[in-house]
């Protein structure tokens, strides 16, 4: 079914699909930049119902890349990645899809990484007191307590 667009609607259309060919967007971060272009709710609930059967927004192609970007780039844990997806307005069913297809060996290498890279900031001093401020950081960064653990214990001695 193709939607028809009046003309003042067409340069918001024009705009968005550039938008989301640039990167992949959801559909929050969608609606939100049509929003601040100065579209109306309706016309934006619209241009993103055309996005959607375009296939330029796709919630679960969405979730997935994200989930991979975060792991890879910023060193993200599932339990932070997870409540970023929430806080985006993504199904839950898409966001446990993509975070159970996180690559183990991937976000495993993530965590080692981060492990090593803050461990080399703390100076010398009373090692469980370390470990301890270590193990606090890398929750913070959404990684679950039985992972970090195994990987403290086994990365820093």
């Amino acid at each position: 079914m193709d939607i028809k667009f009046e003309d003042d609607d067409l340069n918001f259309v024009q705009k968005a699909e550039k938008y989301c060919a640039q990167s992949e967007q959801c559909m929050s971060s969608v609606r939100a930049k049509l929003l601040i272009w100065g579209a109306s709710r309706p016309q934006a609930e619209k241009i993103i119902k055309h996005l959607c059967q375009e296939n330029f927004v796709n919630e679960q192609r969405y979730s997935k890349a994200y989930c991979e970007s975060k792991v890879r780039y910023q060193h993200w844990g599932r339990i932070k990645i997870s409540y970023q997806l929430r806080s985006k307005q993504i199904p839950q069913s898409l966001i446990d899809e993509a975070v159970a297809n996180i690559d183990p060996e991937a976000y495993r290498q993530a965590l080692v990484e981060l492990t090593h890279e803050r461990w080399k900031t703390y100076k010398d001093g009373e090692m469980e007191k370390n470990k301890r401020k270590l193990m606090s950081f890398l929750a913070t960064k959404g990684f679950e307590m039985d992972i970090i653990k195994d990987v403290v214990d086994a990365e820093i001695k």
